[in-house]
């Protein structure tokens, strides 16, 4: 009977593995046997029928465990089981039992107290007790660590350990702890790479090892090191990929296959390379749509493939392929709204339906389509607000209901509705606050109170109330710099504070004070400097270095200073005019040569015949590609007036 079951198993046909374990149950009950047999039955029952599917899996294990009694993996399979079907108090009795029978087999069974420890970490995980979780992964490497030095090199004390140190890896991320992550993934690679050189590297400590990879590749991409971040993720698709030569239709390692893909392609699109991401993740894709005909009733890989269809269409809206990406995010939103249908109290799944739908409102915006972009967004906004009336004790809730409503608040100012984009963003502006008083230390929180602050600012500015523009743009300033102070290395940072210079900078010149315009265009050119200099190959840097330039130059113009003015922006110039060459067809870049060049010969009246030739020139160009602007028209006219009369005629503020 127990060679039926291995055979049944081996071919991967579920009805005969179903009949032949329960008519292996039926024999060792038969028999006489006794509980443990039983239990170990039923274990297998629930390991191998139901793999996927805990709710159909945690009663046996549940019965299992009843029965064995006094074996803790048991005990620990049942509590991981009833963990993800969301009985937690459940979970931690049969967890504590687990620990209770491990203390008293510790010295028979020295890894059942390490892996008790493991599991109460991964229910504290559940229960947002990051620290509690990190003590107990913690408790379990002390355990395993003693364990192994006191054993002759067994393989699965070292593959435990390992383990453990992923799981600390686990909560450091969460707790924003970095670095203390990846030195715990980098021991987890070293012990997996060293059972490997010893010939100790099966099939699944070469699997654990491709995990770890991936999980460092996450932890060097977190502090944009993209460089080592991809090395990592390459390798464990390389192990993955060599796995899956010796079981083409293990589903586990399929689905393996398909995250480490994603997570290539995320590095391409990192790198700009988006047909190299898009090939990526339109592979990926392919193995999860055939995970989820063969496996149709397992809601996480539905799921999974909802997920790889918003990183297609991510890709697709990047090269421009518009149309492509709404069908993407369209499918994809089609997969969760099942999913949510069939357990509609599942927030999870609820949160997915508006992650896609806050995507399909984004490439609907992109199309010019307002009416579709904002029926997206207005049920994205109306299911993220049901999540908060539901639990307001959650931050990921509150703060998805604040980038809805910043959404909406972004159309509302488009739409000219100014008054009511200022009371959205105001809301927004309120929860935001809520979640950095929860989490002072959260980098992504402060940062989001910081865009709300520059919309507010924006949204005062066109209602004519420069004051109250500058007070929001310089508490956004504060910000920026104390979000620098903790992170002085991030140049993401280092930019949001360049930009936020230069907002008050903008203010600062409206309102008059030309000295304290100039002391925030000059901070910010200091760092934008800084940036492209780290950076030589980032065109981003380059034209923030001319945008800053230009600012510099007007001001100097304003305070009649011709000379500092000229110097500012003839190396703006400079820069715009090898930005344009790389990129001829790039419309934008053209037309800011031509800006810049309006500038110049607004301080250079000694050459004044060849800067207007140029702005005329460049026009000229945009109108034969047809990617002159209505509004722009006008602007080749007057240049070409200011080319005949050698007059100087000013560009309008909202040029500068």
């Amino acid at each position: 009977m127990l060679r039926s079951v291995v055979a049944a198993f081996n071919a991967a046909d579920h009805e005969v593995l179903t009949v032949a374990l329960s008519r292996l149950e039926a024999l060792v009950a038969g028999d006489g046997r006794g509980a443990r047999d039983i239990a170990a039955v039923l274990g297998a029952q629930a390991t191998l029928l139901s793999p996927f599917n805990p709710r159909v899996a945690e009663p046996l294990l549940a019965r299992s465990a009843a029965l064995a009694r006094s074996d803790a993996w048991s005990w620990i399979d049942c509590g991981l089981a009833r963990i993800e079907t969301g009985a937690l108090s459940e979970a931690a009795s049969a967890l504590e039992m687990a620990r209770v029978v491990a203390r008293d087999a510790s010295s028979r069974r020295p890894l059942a107290p390490a892996a008790a420890s493991i599991a109460l970490g991964d229910l504290r995980m559940v229960t947002a007790d990051l620290e509690g979780a990190l003590d107990a992964y913690e408790v379990a490497v002390r355990l395993l660590r003693r364990a192994a030095s006191g054993s002759d090199r067994d393989p699965e004390i070292y593959a435990a350990l390992a383990s453990g140190f992923e799981r600390i890896a686990d909560a450091c991320q969460q707790l924003d702890l970095n670095e203390k992550a990846c030195d715990a993934l980098a021991q987890a690679i070293a012990i997996l790479r060293g059972m490997r050189a010893r010939g100790e590297a099966g099939a699944d400590t070469a699997r654990d090892l491709a995990m770890a990879l991936m999980k460092f590749g996450d932890a060097r991409s977190v502090r944009g090191d993209l460089q080592e971040a991809s090395r990592a993720y390459s390798e464990s698709l390389t192990i993955i990929r060599d796995l899956i030569c010796d079981e083409p239709d293990r589903s586990g390692l399929l689905r393996d296959h398909s995250v480490a893909l994603a997570r290539v392609g995320d590095m391409a699109i990192a790198r700009g390379d988006t047909a190299a991401a898009l090939t990526a993740h339109e592979c990926s894709v392919t193995i999860r749509r055939e995970l989820v005909l063969r496996y149709p009733d397992e809601a996480c890989l539905a799921r999974d493939l909802s997920i790889g269809l918003n990183r297609v269409g991510d890709v697709h809206v990047a090269q421009g392929a518009l149309a492509a990406g709404l069908d993407a995010f369209e499918e994809g939103l089609a997969l969760v709204r099942g999913l949510s249908r069939r357990a509609p109290q599942n927030a999870g799944f609820i949160r997915d339906v508006t992650v896609s739908l806050e995507r399909i409102g984004d490439v609907q915006s992109l199309r010019r389509h307002r009416p579709g972009a904002l029926a997206a967004y207005r049920e994205c906004l109306r299911l993220r607000r049901a999540l908060v009336e539901r639990d307001d004790s959650h931050s990921g809730h509150l703060r998805d209901l604040a980038l809805a409503l910043g959404k909406i608040g972004d159309m509302q100012i488009l739409d000219g509705d100014l008054i009511d984009a200022l009371s959205t963003h105001y809301e927004a502006l309120a929860l935001q606050g809520r979640l950095v008083e929860r989490e002072p230390e959260n980098v992504g929180w402060a940062r989001d109170v910081s865009v709300s602050l520059d919309r507010i600012g924006d949204i005062n500015y066109r209602l004519s109330n420069p004051g109250a523009a500058l007070d929001a743009y310089e508490q956004g300033l504060g910000i920026a710099r104390g979000l620098l102070e903790m992170d002085a290395q991030s140049a993401m940072l280092a930019r949001d504070l360049a930009i936020s210079l230069n907002r008050v900078g903008d203010m600062r010149l409206e309102l008059g004070n030309l000295a304290g315009a100039l002391e925030a265009f000059e901070e910010g050119l200091r760092i934008r400097r800084d940036l492209a200099a780290s950076d030589p190959d980032g065109e981003d840097w380059l034209r923030d270095v001319a945008v800053s330039l230009e600012r510099i130059g007007d001001v100097c113009l304003a305070l009649e200073d011709g000379r500092d003015a000229l110097d500012a922006f003839e190396e703006s110039l400079e820069i715009r005019r090898e930005l344009a060459s790389r990129q001829p067809e790039d419309a934008q870049r053209s037309r800011d040569v031509w800006v810049c060049c309006w500038k110049a010969a607004e301080a250079d009246t000694a050459n004044a015949r060849a800067r207007w030739a140029e702005v005329v020139g460049r026009l000229e160009e945009l109108r034969a590609l047809q990617e002159l602007r209505g509004p722009d028209i006008r602007f080749l006219e007057v240049a070409s007036e200011n080319l005949a009369g050698l007059r100087v005629t000013p560009l309008p503020p909202r040029l500068r």
